[in-house]
């Protein structure tokens, strides 16, 4: 599905669900992909997308198959802006209380966010990413604020929300997320952020 970037954007804008829906289930047919993933996986060797309603609410796009017979599962997200920052989808449906991608657990091993304007695509793995947020998402909302997008489907309305989070500062902050420390505490349950590289990159 196709998400939406908020620098310098109007928050008045209200973005008609079936006409993104249509658009997003187009570009899943793009020839792109397949470039994407050959590009992102040495040992690529084909690729399906799903089209179960149950798959994809699980957060699976995607099935990429290797050599070997590995199975990737990917969420994709398509951005058609130019801007720099990720939107992070805390809400789906504020109202209702149905949360985002990024607030329930997928069934997936990376979320393929693609710039289409840019031709460019991130892969991020999703639970470096998901660890990233809970410990990052206050003082990503303190930096970027919390976004408010109105959708309206068939004379429904309800509003999504989230955090549009610099590039460079999600992959920063994913790198930490992905170093641990122990405290040979059997019964620690909580691993602490190892912060010895500000410029670390992912």
């Amino acid at each position: 599905m196709s998400v939406y970037e908020w620098e310098g954007q109007d928050d008045r804008r209200v973005f008609n669900f079936d006409v993104d829906l249509a658009r997003s289930q187009r570009q899943a047919c793009d020839p792109m992909w397949r470039e994407v993933y050959a590009q992102a996986f040495p040992r690529f060797q084909s690729m399906e997308y799903v089209i179960d309603i149950d798959g994809q609410r699980s957060g699976t796009d995607r099935l990429v198959t290797l050599a070997g017979g590995s199975v990737v599962r990917i969420e994709e997200k398509t951005d058609y802006t130019a801007y720099y920052n990720i939107f992070i989808e805390m809400w789906s449906d504020a109202e209702r209380g149905v949360p985002g991608w990024i607030g329930r657990p997928l069934e997936c091993d990376y979320i393929a966010y693609a710039f289409i304007e840019r031709r460019q695509c991130y892969l991020l793995p999703y639970h470096a990413l998901r660890r990233a947020y809970f410990l990052n998402a206050r003082q990503w909302i303190k930096d970027y604020k919390i976004r408010d997008i109105p959708n309206v489907c068939n004379g429904r309305r309800w509003t999504t929300k989230g955090i549009p989070v610099r590039i460079d500062r999600l992959r920063h902050d994913m790198n930490r997320a992905l170093v641990v420390e122990w405290t040979g505490d059997p019964q620690a349950g909580d691993m602490t952020i190892v912060d010895d590289d500000e410029d670390a990159d992912v």
